[in-house]
């Protein structure tokens, strides 16, 4: 089923996520968008793996030297983080969430993200946009900012048409009586 394939592309990315983010900003909390907990101690990210899926062209049905039939597809994801700091940060240009996500966004052309990416059969395809979306929480500020970017990866999953490989005819034919057997790859 096609829903099982794009499960474990959500498990892979999420891994990614997990593993972009100690690597570029190591200690960083981590929060995953609709999770059922607390918020963590700020600064932090909170990241969405796949927001949204859609299909690029046609899939392309495919049968292997041995019978074995798959569907190939092309699929771009689009993610979404937002970072989230405290009012102290707010202007300091360092722990801020604008600059949080900056990181990210230009770590997409590290060599280390980009074996990560491949690791999964993802590449970049938009690195979006970091907008800054802070906003007063009473008579402070909270440093808030988002980033969506796009990937694009390939999904192969396992198919069967009903198509029959072989036909056989086993016996003598007598008046109208003819013995088949039938077999699927």
């Amino acid at each position: 089923m096609a829903i099982n394939v794009l499960k474990q592309k959500r498990s892979e990315l999420n891994t990614f996520f997990k593993d972009w983010i100690e690597l570029i900003l190591p200690g960083m909390n981590t929060y995953y968008m609709g999770q059922n907990a607390p918020r963590p101690e700020l600064p932090y990210i909170a990241y969405q793996p796949i927001a949204n899926i859609d299909t690029i062209g046609f899939d392309e049905r495919r049968v292997d030297d041995l019978g074995v039939e798959t569907l190939r597809g092309q699929r771009v994801i689009s993610c979404e983080m937002i970072a989230i700091s405290d009012a102290s940060s707010r202007w300091d240009g360092d722990d801020d969430a604008w600059s949080i996500l900056q990181e990210m966004r230009f770590s997409f052309d590290y060599p280390e993200v980009i074996d990560l990416l491949s690791a999964i059969t993802c590449r970049v395809i938009d690195y979006g946009t970091v907008t800054d979306l802070s906003e007063n929480l009473n008579t402070t500020t909270e440093s808030r900012a988002s980033l969506g970017f796009t990937l694009s990866t390939a999904i192969v999953q396992s198919i069967d048409s009903g198509e029959i490989a072989t036909v056989n005819v086993l016996g003598n034919v007598s008046g109208n009586s003819v013995s088949i057997s039938v077999s699927k790859p």
